[in-house]
């Protein structure tokens, strides 16, 4: 069960997950992996040092995606480094889930996290999340 979201913080989560179904998706340096990155019907934490080309790697899979045929509003990314979402508790994020089920009723998503360093001591039941700066709801990745 998710805690009560202060409703300043639920109209920024609200905006962002807004923002991330609206912007276009930049268009970086294309990232090579080689060898298996992921594993169907598996959460894929991808994880490195500052400035290495995390969230550039993580739009281009979902540019990729899209190009499998995903629609845009499958993709959502929330980037969690803004000054409105400071008090945001890990208890709190099913509100962002619940949001993203208000808007898109059939859709079945997880979270995918970036993360740094610990692991919280709450999470909602649908979340897979550690302390992270970028979240991405995710399709499960049935395609690598």
């Amino acid at each position: 069960m998710s805690t009560a979201v202060p409703t300043a913080l639920e109209q920024a989560l609200t905006e962002k997950l807004a923002d991330s179904l609206m912007d276009p998706l930049p268009v970086a340096t294309p990232r090579r992996l080689f060898g298996r990155f992921s594993l169907p019907g598996k959460a894929t934490a991808v994880i490195g040092m500052r400035r290495v080309g995390k969230t550039s790697f993580l739009h281009q899979r979902m540019r990729e995606r899209m190009e499998l045929g995903s629609a845009r509003e499958a993709l959502p990314y929330i980037n969690f480094e803004d000054e409105r979402l400071g008090g945001l508790k890990s208890s709190q994020l099913g509100f962002l889930i619940e949001e993203y089920r208000r808007r898109f009723p059939g859709a079945t998503k997880r979270l995918l996290t970036l993360t740094r360093d610990g692991s919280p001591a709450e999470t909602p039941p649908d979340v897979i999340v550690q302390p992270a700066c970028d979240w991405m709801l995710t399709e499960p990745d049935d395609a690598s």
